[in-house]
């Protein structure tokens, strides 16, 4: 386990960012605990309902098409 966390550690930290970033968005849509429609941007819920999260975690989602 320790090798694991010394390999993850020489990957640079804006890799590791992006990486987790698109894991944590993208995992939980495939394991269909949360809908695809809620990590889509859509202009209207950023700024008319203040969805200010969405304009964050849509760049991070991976599609699985």
């Amino acid at each position: 386990m320790d090798q694991i966390i010394a390999e993850i550690r020489k990957i640079p930290p804006i890799t590791r960012l992006l990486t987790g970033s698109s894991l944590v968005i993208t995992i939980p849509v495939l394991m269909n605990i949360v809908h695809g429609y809620n990590t889509v941007f859509l202009s209207e819920l950023v700024f008319q309902k203040l969805e200010v999260s969405l304009a964050f975690e849509v760049p991070f989602f991976i599609s699985h098409v």
